[in-house]
This record gives C-alpha cells, sequence and structure tokens, in this order.
C-alpha cells in the first residue's frame, strides 16, 4: 500500500510518516554544563538554569529546560526552617534558665542596666553578665 491511501486509512499526515526526530549534538555538553551549574547553585530552579544557559551562549528555552531537569531527576532543595527565639510567649526574649526579667540571650548571659549595677558611671546603659541565680560572675 502506498504512503497516500495508508495515511487517509489512518487519518494522519503524511508529513508526520517522513518526520525523523533528530537529537542535537550538543545536547549532552548542555547537560553537563546544566549539572555544573546545579552543584554550584543548587537552589537555583529551572527558569534561573535557563537564564544563565541562555546567557551563556545556548539556544535552549525553559520548556526544554524543563524537560532536561526532569529527565536528570533534578529538584530544588527545601529552604532550612529558620530557628526559633529562645524563651516562651509569655516572657518573650527571656529565658527561664536565669529566672530574671532582663533580655537573657541562652548560657546564662543576660542584658542588665549598668545603673542598676554600678550607679551613674557615664557608661553606656546595657551590659552583658553572665550570671547564676542571683550571683553576678563576668561583666563584658
Amino acid at each position: 500500500m502506498s504512503e497516500r491511501p495508508a495515511c487517509s486509512v489512518a487519518t494522519q499526515h503524511r508529513s508526520s510518516q517522513r518526520y525523523s526526530a533528530k537529537r542535537a549534538d550538543a545536547e549532552p555538553r548542555l547537560i553537563a554544563r546544566m549539572l555544573e551549574i546545579v552543584r554550584e547553585h543548587p537552589r537555583f530552579g529551572y527558569r534561573r538554569i535557563a537564564k544563565l544557559l541562555q546567557r551563556e551562549g545556548h539556544r535552549i528555552g525553559f520548556d526544554r529546560t524543563y524537560h532536561l531537569w526532569r529527565r536528570q531527576g533534578l529538584k530544588v532543595p527545601r529552604k532550612p526552617k529558620k530557628q526559633r527565639r529562645v524563651g516562651d510567649s509569655h516572657q518573650g526574649l527571656h529565658s527561664s534558665s536565669c529566672g530574671k526579667t532582663e533580655p537573657c540571650l541562652g548560657l546564662g548571659l543576660c542584658l542588665v542596666s549598668v545603673h542598676g549595677l554600678f550607679g551613674k558611671t557615664g557608661k553606656s546603659d546595657l551590659a552583658l553578665v553572665e550570671r547564676i541565680g542571683d550571683n553576678i560572675l563576668h561583666v563584658a
């Protein structure tokens, strides 16, 4: 059976039978470069990688980059959560470790008013104090 009747029976265009996909010769180099960029910048997504590749002179669009990205099994790692502040919500920054009303920085370090410790000496208003219970061990 010739091409024309076979395509009409299959309800396909004849041009689809003649099409042969051409794999780009530059694709392995492109994938290698894409993986290099991903190793350098692990938080970059496929769009930003595509933009960097375009700036380097590669002729690639976002869709093609996404296709290669998925084929390589790449994903952007999740952003780590921020560390929570020390203390409870009732006291804010005050740590329950020293039991005082000054803002504590953890590990027994507290900010206290210099006027409360030494009277008016002309120094700054706050000092870093290491304390255990009511005893002041060190003033910085």
